[in-house]
């Protein structure tokens, strides 16, 4: 969505506010109770997801990690998206953390599994961990 385009959740907003005192890898800062997961994705249907065993996409890109993808997108504006290329790599000297893409990779045989509604608890605790290794990656 446009960075001005209402429906933005205001959780993004407050998340994304911490970014200005975590410019540099290891620093870490304190998050205010008061943001959940839910709110990060209000009109996601989490009872539809589909799962798949996959890789990190930082070296040493370890196959370790069972990714959950939502039907429903998780909108986001452009202008909290550009947020996160103001992070630099590892201190206020070095280059700024843009273009860090993992390249594409060779096709490799891929089982996807699509979820129920009974396991939407545990789509939601993982998605809630991606996102704080995303944030806190030191």
């Amino acid at each position: 969505m446009d960075g001005n385009e209402s429906g933005q959740p205001a959780s993004w907003k407050t998340l994304t506010s911490y970014l200005a005192n975590i410019t540099e890898s290891g620093t870490n800062v304190s998050i205010a109770a008061g943001i959940s997961l839910n709110d990060l994705l209000v009109g996601v249907n989490r009872s539809r997801y589909y799962r798949y065993l996959g890789s990190l996409t930082t070296p040493t890109c370890n196959e370790a990690v069972v990714w959950t993808v939502f039907k429903d997108p998780v909108k986001v504006s452009r202008d909290l998206i550009d947020l996160f290329s103001t992070l630099y790599v590892t201190n206020a000297t070095s280059v700024l953390m843009t273009n860090v893409y993992r390249g594409i990779q060779p096709a490799q045989p891929v089982t996807t599994q699509r979820e129920t509604s009974s396991s939407s608890k545990t789509a939601c605790s993982l998605g809630l961990i991606a996102l704080s290794l995303l944030l806190g990656k030191s």
